[in-house]
C-alpha cells in the first residue's frame, strides 16, 4: 500500500467532511488539489463543483484564488 496514495485520499475525506459541516475553506482546498493536481488527478469538473460550493457559502474563491497564487 502507498502511504502518500492512502493520506491524499484520507487528507480530501476530512477536506469534504469539512466543508459540509460549514468550513468553506476546506471546500477551496478541494478546488485547488484538483486544480493543480495535487494528490489527485487534475480534474477541471470538480474544481468547478468545490469553487462553486464556496461560493455559495458566500465566500468568493476568485478572490482567494487571487490573493493566494
Amino acid at each position: 500500500m502507498n502511504c502518500a496514495t492512502t493520506d491524499n485520499q484520507r487528507a480530501i475525506e476530512y477536506y469534504q467532511r469539512a466543508g459540509e459541516m460549514g468550513d468553506a475553506n476546506s471546500f477551496y482546498t478541494l478546488a485547488v488539489m484538483y486544480k493543480n493536481g495535487n494528490g489527485v488527478s487534475h480534474n477541471p469538473q470538480k474544481v468547478a463543483e468545490y469553487y462553486t460550493k464556496t461560493n455559495d457559502m458566500g465566500f468568493s474563491a476568485d478572490n482567494w484564488d487571487v490573493c493566494n497564487h
